[in-house]
């Protein structure tokens, strides 16, 4: 039985799921222009308390290394709000 979507994902895990999804852009569609990605990667943090400053920063990122570390330390600080 498929899982129940979730409609309004906690911060701790918005994160982690964007971390995986970027792993699945860059796997199977490589030749994704950043831009796109960067978009797709804001979306994840609109709605939130504080998203507007995670997005200005998510569109600063001038490296696909930069935006996985950028998100990897999102999520470090989303769990430690979540305990």
């Amino acid at each position: 039985m498929p899982k129940p979507l979730i409609h309004n994902p906690s911060l701790a895990f918005r994160p982690a799921t964007l971390n995986r999804h970027l792993e699945l852009i860059t796997k199977h569609q490589p030749d994704t222009p950043p831009s796109q990605v960067k978009n797709h990667a804001g979306r994840y943090f609109k709605g939130v308390p504080g998203g507007a400053e995670i997005r200005r920063q998510i569109f600063s990122q001038t490296s696909y290394t930069a935006l996985t570390e950028l998100i990897g330390s999102l999520a470090d600080f989303s769990g430690d709000c979540a305990s």
